[in-house]
């Protein structure tokens, strides 16, 4: 193999490891994006933040309830996913700069706030007594 087409494959390699590290693209693994399921009453906080993430606003409603206030991302279809990484190659990343802040202020991601019922000191034993997804 010649010098030239090491360093084109070396390239190749650099492009694709550049193009995987786009953000906003796919969902991480501590994401919002309620993906396992949906709340319910009497759930511990601690199983609901494994859904909808870490609260973004925590505020007390009284000695023994408190409201957090979620943010959450519509997960994207696949023919979505499918396009961007197609657009994201051909533009060696430059896609992602673009769809990325199109994607944040485009309706895609919605608050959520649940009211959680102090049980001891541990916060993640606390139980949901409301939800509410109009807010």
């Amino acid at each position: 193999m010649s010098n030239i087409q090491k360093q084109i494959i070396v390239l190749i390699l650099l492009l694709y490891g550049l193009v995987g590290c786009t953000p906003g693209l796919y969902t991480r693994m501590d994401s919002t994006a309620p993906t396992f399921g949906p709340l319910y009453m009497g759930m511990t906080r601690q199983d609901a933040e494994r859904h909808v993430g870490i609260p973004i606003f925590k505020i007390p409603v009284d000695k023994t309830h408190y409201k957090n206030i979620y943010e959450y991302e519509e997960e994207r279809g696949a023919l979505y996913t499918a396009s961007t990484d197609i657009a994201d190659i051909l533009s060696l990343g430059l896609t992602s700069l673009m769809i990325s802040p199109i994607d944040r202020f485009n309706g895609k991601r919605h608050l959520i706030a649940v009211v959680f019922e102090i049980r001891d000191s541990y916060a993640e034993n606390d139980r949901i007594t409301r939800i509410l997804d109009k807010i």
